[in-house]
C-alpha cells in the first residue's frame, strides 16, 4: 500500500494534532464562565470558534473527560484552579485585537 506524505493533507500533519492540553481546555471553560466571548478564547488559544463551542456547550459530547472535571466546580474554584497569568495575557490580547479590528 502506498503511504501519503503528511504534506498532501490539509494543513499537514499538525492540522489533526491536539493543540490543548487538558490545563488549557479547562482555563477556556473557566474564562467562558466568567464571560469571556468564544471570538476572544479562540483567538487567543489559536483554536477554531468551533473548537471553543465544543468545550463549553454541555450538550456536546466532545472532551467528556474535562467537562466532568469542570462540571465538579464551582466558576471561581475552576478559574483559581486553572486560569493562569499568561492565560490572562493572552486573553487580555486577543480582546484587544477583536476590539481594534472588530472581529
Amino acid at each position: 500500500m502506498l503511504k501519503l506524505d503528511d504534506d498532501a493533507f490539509r494543513g499537514g500533519a499538525k492540522y489533526y494534532a491536539p493543540k490543548l492540553t487538558d490545563e488549557e481546555r479547562l482555563g477556556i471553560i473557566a474564562l467562558h464562565r466568567m464571560g469571556v466571548k468564544a471570538t476572544v478564547l479562540s483567538l487567543a488559544f489559536g483554536v477554531n470558534r468551533r473548537t471553543v463551542g465544543k468545550l463549553v456547550n454541555n450538550h456536546e459530547f466532545d472532551y467528556a473527560d474535562v467537562k466532568k472535571i469542570a462540571s465538579k466546580l464551582e466558576s471561581d474554584q475552576l478559574y483559581a484552579l486553572y486560569v493562569t497569568d499568561e492565560m490572562v495575557d493572552k486573553v487580555n490580547k486577543a480582546a484587544k485585537r477583536v476590539k481594534d479590528n472588530q472581529l
